[in-house]
């Protein structure tokens, strides 16, 4: 049996916690893969981006998801909202300038798709 994309990101939870770092990313790796749908994606692709800031690789992140969030902004803004949110903080560690510019892009996203509590994560 397959586990499926949440039971991965569970186990990477308790992996990273364990200080597995390693296991962690392997695990997020087989979630993105099992990951069925849209808001799956987002949470593995947002799981990914904070064990990239522990492992201190965070910048290498910044380009994926924020493709994946120009992906997903014409039909799912709060997920695009969501991916842009966990890149503008890779851009904050990695002192990125432009992260502004993103910072507001999120926030536009989010009021366009009305989804208030979400935005308030």
């Amino acid at each position: 049996m397959i586990p499926n994309a949440t039971a991965l990101c569970a186990a990477a939870e308790s992996a990273l916690s364990a200080g597995q770092g390693e296991q962690a990313r392997a695990l997020l790796e087989q979630a993105l893969a099992a990951a069925d749908s849209p808001e799956l994606r987002t949470q593995v692709h947002c799981q990914r981006g904070r064990l990239a800031l522990v492992q201190g690789n965070g910048p290498d992140l910044i380009a994926e998801l924020a493709a994946e969030a120009d992906a997903l902004e014409a039909e799912r803004p709060m997920l695009a909202a969501q991916l842009l949110a966990e890149v503008v903080i890779l851009m904050l560690y990695a002192r990125r300038p432009e992260v502004v510019e993103v910072a507001e892009r999120a926030h536009s996203l989010a009021a366009q798709s009305g989804d208030r509590v979400a935005c308030a994560r």
